[in-house]
């Protein structure tokens, strides 16, 4: 029901910014429920497709070298994959921030199958003079 509505920025209303925490905090408590409403995906759905993704790209060099990958996706995306990877349950996912144009780096430990936060929100990059 918010689809095509501003939940940040001068356009948002109250209303909005108060229906978004509402689905934002049931989100938080039940991974299974769908966003923005039917016909969406919960964030379950969401870390399973970003940790198929992930392993599609460290499975895809031709030449084996996996030393670094970029990843460039939506805010909901990398916070749901960044909580699954580190932190191990993608329902913290509200907790991680991501702002515009973020950076977020990691060490993914290839033997034990677990990644390492290195930078996570680094914004510094976009500052203007």
């Amino acid at each position: 029901d918010l689809e095509g509505t501003a939940i940040h920025g001068p356009e948002a209303t109250d209303n909005t910014r108060s229906r978004y925490a509402e689905i934002d905090d049931a989100m938080t408590e039940e991974g299974h429920l769908s966003w923005p409403g039917d016909g969406g995906e919960s964030t379950y759905q969401v870390e399973e497709r970003a940790i198929r993704g992930f392993s599609q790209l460290l499975g895809s060099s031709e030449d084996g070298n996996k030393s670094h990958l970029a990843v460039v996706a939506h805010g909901r995306h990398n916070k749901v994959l960044l909580a699954s990877l580190l932190r191990g349950e993608a329902r913290e996912f509200k907790a991680i921030k991501q702002g515009n144009a973020c950076i977020n780096v990691f060490d993914w430990d290839e033997v034990d199958g677990i990644a390492v936060e290195v930078l996570v929100n680094y914004v510094n990059h976009a500052e203007l003079d």
